[in-house]
């Protein structure tokens, strides 16, 4: 793979993989020790919907700081502040007075800081790799998250189970500073913010800078029609987080153990997916690509409600991963070609932001709405709403039919904010 020969994105990339294998397990850790500590599914729940609490509130302000400051540092500062933070969270629960307050206090943490490291990450790699290789480059970021989730997910167990429920959060901890190591390697100017940009800027406030990005946002038509159709899609992809394991009781009549191989069929579905793509993405139409993985993940998500059988539905879980990341990657790799690199902090959070506004009321709605009715009537009716939606913006929307990352230069799409929807 001709990108592997690029020696800073290969820094980067492995910086990237090393901290994930960490938060994958202490995700895992975390969520069996509220579970186990409290004893209580609604703290559990409540731990979940608050995850997505960094998304909503802190991203627009995290983004305009990663348009501010060299990104290299702004990654940096935020892996060793995340690894203090979940380091102090083990060492708590090694004299057992961990307790939910500071588990809660530590999830909060490490998603504020991820909210700075995401966004600095994603910036500097258009100016690392170069717009040509953004979709293989995406594509092997996103196929190794996977292998990661597989892969630590089985660690994190083994872990648990011989080194006991403290180990997860110091080996977390760990990974933040190795991954914040690795990013010395990594030369200065790889992070830098353009400076045209950088100077006339902090002369002004941070509300300011958030409002250039709101604006920026709002005159780039294609741009702000992606940000709501993210956002629709969202509402009903999210609201269904809270009740895959319900449906595998009362659809499939299965335990944690076809949990289990559900969770896997869908990493298993976006490490394909994500190879595909990388490879051959690149001579694809982007719009194409999107809307074909959109269409794919609602049509899934719809017979998913509809089968009983364990192997079908584990089939069709490994498709919905794989069409997923069809969507995902060339979304992401377009944003990162289309966005001006000195607004990308401000304007990419801000999209983000938007996504996930409705998480957490929506989780907590959509699961008592599914124990009136039934997980598989909750599924169906959410993936045939996500279908229409996808298929009615792209076919009111010429521009969003035909964009194309080809098409593009890495800052100069806001001299296209005014072309017609």
């Amino acid at each position: 793979m001709t990108i592997l020969r690029n020696r800073n994105f290969l820094v980067l990339w492995i910086s990237q993989t090393i901290s994930n294998s960490g938060d994958v397990i202490f995700a895992l850790a975390v969520i069996w020790y509220v579970l186990i500590s409290t004893k209580s599914i609604l703290l559990v729940g409540l731990v979940v919907a608050s995850s997505f609490l960094p998304d909503i509130l802190i991203a627009p302000f995290a983004g305009t700081y990663v348009d501010r400051f060299n990104r290299r540092s702004v990654l940096m500062v935020s892996y060793i502040s995340q690894s203090i933070l979940v380091g102090g969270a083990g060492i708590l629960y090694i004299f057992h007075d961990l307790g939910f307050a500071f588990s809660l206090v530590t999830i909060l943490g490490l998603g504020i800081g991820e909210q700075f490291a995401t966004p600095a990450y994603s910036a500097m790699l258009p100016g690392v790799v170069g717009r040509e290789e953004l979709m293989p480059a995406n594509g092997l970021i996103s196929s190794t998250s996977s292998l990661n989730m597989l892969g630590s997910n089985v660690v994190g167990d083994l872990m648990i189970v011989f080194l006991g429920m403290g180990a997860p959060f110091e080996y977390d901890a760990i990974t933040f500073l190795v991954a914040a190591a690795f990013l010395v390697i990594l030369p200065r100017v790889a992070g830098t913010v353009e400076k045209k940009h950088s100077q006339e800027e902090s002369k002004v406030s941070t509300v300011s800078e958030m409002r250039n990005g709101y604006h920026y946002l709002r005159k780039d038509r294609l741009l702000l029609r992606l940000a709501v159709l993210s956002t629709i899609v969202s509402f009903f992809a999210l609201g269904l987080q809270g009740i895959y394991a319900p449906y595998i009781q009362d659809n499939l009549h299965g335990g944690p153990d076809i949990y289990g191989l559900f969770l896997s069929a869908f990493a298993l579905g976006s490490i394909v997916g994500s190879l595909v793509i990388g490879h051959f993405g690149r001579d694809a139409r982007t719009g194409r690509l999107i809307v074909l993985g959109l269409s794919g993940q609602a049509v899934a998500i719809m017979c998913l409600g509809i089968t009983h059988s364990a192997a079908i539905a584990i089939s069709l879980w490994a498709i919905c991963g794989a069409a997923q990341v069809t969507n995902i990657i060339p979304y992401q790799s377009f944003l990162q070609a289309r966005i001006s690199p000195a607004f990308y902090g401000r304007v990419s959070t801000l999209m983000s932001s938007m996504v996930y506004m409705p998480a957490p009321l929506l989780i907590l709605v959509t699961s008592a709405v599914t124990a009136r009715v039934s997980p598989g009537v909750m599924l169906t009716t959410y993936g045939l709403a996500m279908l229409l939606c996808i298929l009615v913006s792209f076919a009111s929307s010429k521009n969003m039919r035909t964009m194309d990352i080809k098409k593009h230069q890495t800052g100069s799409m806001v001299t296209m904010a005014d072309e017609n929807p």
